[in-house]
């Protein structure tokens, strides 16, 4: 689950704190922090490895997987 939150400053407090910790019990957390004005929705970056490691192996033509395609 990835849940994002916008809050303005002068309303942080520990209430977001415990929202967070109920929505996510006992788990490892990733927490970027943006200001709004700075936030492109057209996401130019990748950040996830696991979709980094891929395209850098279809860049590299390994570990590519084609279905087998039976034409009768």
């Amino acid at each position: 689950m990835v849940t994002t939150y916008q809050i303005n400053t002068n309303d942080l407090d520990f209430n977001l704190i415990n929202l967070i910790k109920s929505n996510f019990p006992n788990q490892e957390l990733v927490i970027d922090v943006y200001p709004t004005e700075s936030i492109d929705f057209e996401i130019n970056e990748i950040t996830n490895q696991n979709i980094i490691d891929r395209i850098k192996d279809i860049n590299a033509n390994k570990n590519i997987l084609s279905p087998k395609i039976n034409l009768v």
